[in-house]
């Protein structure tokens, strides 16, 4: 059975485990990624929903303030960000 068929199967129960992650987590992170779906939705890839992508990656602990070195997670600042979804200009 592959996992797409194993999902469809199962899809109450992944469904059910999704509310039980997303009470535990809460806040910011589940916030940001609601916006980031909303937005997707009616205006994909709009200046709205790549910002909302990025909020959601910063707090799901992607960027960490202080020196690289030590906290491993730093994203680069939000124009090279978006930039980076369209690729190279011409």
């Amino acid at each position: 059975m592959n996992n797409e068929n194993e999902l469809i199967r199962r899809l109450r129960y992944y469904y059910d485990l999704s509310l039980d992650v997303l009470k535990e987590v809460g806040g910011p992170s589940v916030y940001f990624h609601i916006q980031a779906i909303k937005e997707q939705e009616i205006n994909f890839l709009s200046d709205r929903h790549i910002e909302m992508i990025y909020a959601t990656l910063a707090s799901w602990g992607m960027h960490r303030m202080g020196d690289p070195k030590e906290t491993k997670a730093k994203m680069v600042e939000f124009d090279i960000f978006k930039q980076s979804l369209f690729g190279p200009a011409g």
